[in-house]
């Protein structure tokens, strides 16, 4: 409730980030989309949520895309994390070529996590 309150758009994100985004998304009810084999990261997936009207992160409509850490943390667990992309984009690979400023068959050809 205080996230879904907080009028400020970064401090809104800032708060997501600390609460985890993968619980945030729980909390608030969505399922991605559509997930995909991570072309940089094998093993795990992206995905992709559309967000409800009122949970929107900034002020004009966007999705966000969710990734895995490549590397453990200290416990052995693997961090999520989640980045906004513009809403028309329609496939979580899409989403991260988008990020890189590159196009998909260029993203799925980089270099791989080990």
């Amino acid at each position: 409730d205080a996230i879904r309150a907080e009028r400020n758009t970064e401090t809104r994100r800032c708060a997501i980030e600390n609460f985890g985004w993968d619980r945030w998304l729980t909390d608030i009810g969505v399922t991605p989309v559509m997930s995909e084999a991570d072309p940089g990261n094998p093993g795990h997936t992206l995905d992709l949520y559309d967000l409800p009207d009122d949970q929107q992160v900034y002020g004009d409509r966007v999705r966000v895309v969710v990734m895995r850490n490549a590397s453990r943390d200290r416990d052995g667990g693997r961090r999520s994390f989640a980045e906004t992309v513009p809403a028309d984009i329609e496939s979580p690979v899409a989403a991260q070529a988008w990020a890189f400023d590159t196009d998909e068959t260029t993203y799925r050809a980089v270099a791989r996590a080990t």
